[in-house]
């Protein structure tokens, strides 16, 4: 039921009205003219615009748009071509709520360090694709056609399928591999800096890294990943040679990441307003949900240290969603160049952290169980996204498109 439900609400966010969907720049309509043209021409190796390669992005979103332009009765449901473009981008929105939803369906975290199990675990497991999809940035990049939701998307589901097959050793360990070579079609080589580095922090985190890397053999599992996204990079040097190396590789990755780009120049602390932003109206819960599954329980002296310091696989889902969020802000903040997309890869994260930290489930066990302790962070927590829900939905209605 909290499946169909996601996909129902997913359907309701993320296609209705999809042909309808703005610009935020110039970049859609070039990845929408390089699809149309690789349905058109047959050439599904260098995507190009009015014959110009386009050596920016790999070839994933393009593939992906340029399928829906060959199906039939174009003029009928897709006139404009808007619904071919961003169909992909939404379709991948809604798997990351479908993947969020079951993992805390199939792997409910307890509701704090006494082992509890929460008291609505259905909530929860509906609450994290919801807080996902009415992200800003996701209701902003989640419907266009751009690569980054497919990047997001690749990036999320393969991290959620390490998790699970850590969680529970019965899970393939293979599984994620083929998607992160899709997240690299989708991208570049960024997805593999993310997602190894989300497992090597949260290896360290947790005290267990040499069980993580035997566990996944990460050797034979880039080899997996090697499979599906060099074949392209391969045949795509072969045919154009230097200038896709240096414009790829060299200008879109390297440069891109050591100095700056188009002139998107900002501070350092760039992505810390970003993280807020993103997240309204639940950033007072998505704070509170980084605190509690990166802190040390309550409780003094003997109490607190008799704890165990890290979590069993199977309810550490906070922890590894903190590691990710914080890898993402991390990695980003060193870049040169920035730009509020990047912070997209992040957004899955942060929904775990905002459902758990909504349900208590990070939440410590005090040092007397048996004693009720009311929960005054998360009153406040709760208290403050509600007022900000409040304070948008009137800002919204009193807009002129409110208005209309």
């Amino acid at each position: 039921m909290v499946l169909g439900l996601t996909v129902a609400l997913g359907v309701l966010l993320f296609l209705r009205g999809l042909g309808e969907s703005g610009l935020v720049d110039e970049t859609p309509p070039l990845f929408a003219a390089a699809a149309r043209a690789m349905a058109e021409t047959g050439d599904w190796l260098t995507p190009a615009v009015n014959g110009l390669p386009r050596y920016d992005k790999p070839p994933l979103v393009y593939w992906a748009m340029a399928l829906g332009y060959l199906l039939p009765g174009q003029p009928h449901w897709n006139p404009l071509g808007t619904w071919a473009a961003n169909l992909p981008t939404a379709l991948a929105s809604i798997a990351v709520m479908v993947a969020l939803a079951f993992t805390l369906l199939r792997w409910p975290q307890p509701a704090g360090s006494s082992g509890r199990p929460p008291r609505w675990p259905a909530l929860t497991a509906l609450a994290a694709p919801l807080a996902f999809a009415l992200s800003p940035l996701v209701i902003l990049w989640g419907r266009i056609g751009v690569s980054d939701g497919l990047f997001t998307a690749g990036v999320a589901l393969t991290l959620l399928l390490f998790w699970q097959a850590h969680a529970d050793p019965r899970r393939p360990r293979w599984a994620p591999w083929p998607l992160l070579g899709l997240a690299v079609l989708a991208k570049g080589p960024v997805a593999l800096l993310l997602v190894g580095l989300t497992l090597l922090v949260f290896g360290l985190h947790q005290g267990n890294l040499g069980v993580l890397v035997g566990r996944f053999r990460p050797l034979r599992g880039l080899a997996i990943t090697a499979l599906v996204a060099v074949p392209w990079f391969a045949a795509e040097l072969v045919v154009e040679g230097k200038p896709f190396w240096d414009s790829f590789f060299g200008y879109h990755n390297l440069q891109r990441f050591s100095s700056v780009v188009n002139q998107h120049l900002q501070p350092w602390w760039y992505f810390g307003p970003v993280l807020v932003v993103a997240s309204l109206p639940f950033t007072p819960l998505l704070l509170l949900g980084l605190g509690r599954a990166l802190g040390r329980p309550r409780g003094a002296g003997r109490q607190a240290n008799s704890l165990p310091a890290t979590s069993p696989p199977a309810t550490s889902l906070g922890a590894f969603a903190a590691c990710w969020l914080l890898v993402v802000l991390a990695f980003f903040t060193v870049s040169a160049t920035k730009l509020p997309s990047y912070w997209l890869p992040a957004t899955p994260a942060a929904a775990l952290l905002v459902a758990l930290a909504a349900q208590g489930a990070d939440q410590p066990a005090p040092p007397w169980p048996s004693r009720p302790v009311p929960d005054r962070p998360l009153a406040w927590a709760q208290g403050l996204t509600l007022l900000l829900g409040a304070l948008l939905a009137a800002a919204l209605w009193a807009s002129p498109a409110g208005c209309r």
